[in-house]
């Protein structure tokens, strides 16, 4: 079962696909086991254009946006996805998802700047 936001396609005439990639399997014909294919580290990703990136192993496709769900904490101001190395700015996310949880004309009172008090 393919993780949601996790876009994997097998190419046409994939036959199966590996639990993980092994690097010393050159195709997916080589592969023994049936099972669902997890990317790796181990994997060699290819940049095909824009967010799209492929599993050179099996053909699997991993869409890389906002939405990726394979990023982890880099540091503490972003993260990276594992697949592809884009980073990502954590405001950038928080704004993202805040812009999602809202619906347009509504704001959020917490975003707004403060009026100083002492002022006047």
């Amino acid at each position: 079962m393919t993780p949601p936001g996790l876009y994997l396609q097998p190419l046409a005439g994939a036959r199966t696909l590996p639990p993980l990639c092994d690097p010393t399997v050159e195709s997916v014909a080589d592969l023994k086991q049936p099972g669902e294919h997890i990317c790796t580290r181990f994997c060699q990703i290819s940049h095909l254009f824009g967010n799209a990136y492929r599993c050179e192993t099996t053909g699997a496709v991993h869409i890389c946006d906002i939405n990726c769900n394979q990023k982890i904490f880099y540091d503490n101001h972003s993260q990276i996805c594992r697949l592809s190395r884009r980073i990502f700015s954590n405001q950038e996310i928080l704004m993202e998802d805040i812009r999602k949880r809202t619906t347009p004309g509504e704001l959020d009172c917490n975003l707004l700047p403060r009026k100083n008090s002492r002022s006047g």
